[in-house]
């Protein structure tokens, strides 16, 4: 029974985890974002976007 709570601990801080990041951008800003990166290439994406994206 504790390795099943372990794991539903640890499924639940990820989902956190991807929400905390949907919460930084809207759907728009990041497709906005993404068109201005491939237009400027890689080396143009910002450091905290590199691990949003």
């Amino acid at each position: 029974m504790q390795i099943l709570q372990k794991a539903k601990l640890a499924r639940n801080k990820k989902i956190n985890k991807i929400e905390k990041i949907k919460e930084l951008k809207t759907p728009m800003e990041a497709y906005e974002k993404i068109e201005e990166y491939t237009k400027n290439g890689y080396d143009s994406t910002l450091k905290e976007d590199k691990g949003f994206f």
